[in-house]
């Protein structure tokens, strides 16, 4: 009896954090689309068609590029726990300025240090987020 409390119980672990996972990947998918639709030219007329989503532990060489200023102590913590760099790859339909429909992917990508918090400020969408997106294109005209 002992035993089927015990596999019981690690299947009902398992499928907590399959749902857990799950619920991750639909706020991140939430919030990679809102940037993305900001950027569109008629945002009404996005349609998702398809959507691959994937997470890796983030590479120590890859930290050192993207924090060239990081502490000894950073690289302490971030060797304890490594990152967790999260991708979506969104592939879409949208309307351009002529109004013919579009089909076009955006790569997606949030990095999780300790916590999992996407929010519009730090996803990047096609490299950038959305900040530095406004200010390219207030620069560039």
């Amino acid at each position: 009896m002992r035993v089927v409390w015990i596999a019981g119980g690690l299947v009902f672990a398992a499928l907590g954090l399959s749902g857990c996972e799950k619920m991750q990947e639909s706020k991140l998918l939430a919030v990679c689309e809102s940037v993305l639709k900001d950027r569109l030219k008629s945002p009404s007329s996005y349609k998702r068609v398809e959507t691959v989503q994937s997470r890796a532990p983030m590479r120590r060489v890859d930290f050192m590029e993207q924090n060239p200023d990081a502490t000894e102590l950073d690289f302490k913590l971030f060797d304890e726990k490594p990152y967790t760099v999260w991708k979506v790859i969104i592939k879409y339909d949208a309307d351009n300025s002529f109004g013919a429909s579009i089909r076009d992917v955006a790569v997606c990508e949030y990095v999780e240090d300790y916590s999992f918090n996407p929010s519009e400020l730090y996803v990047k969408v096609n490299g950038y987020t959305k900040n530095d997106f406004f200010i390219k294109r207030l620069t560039a005209e």
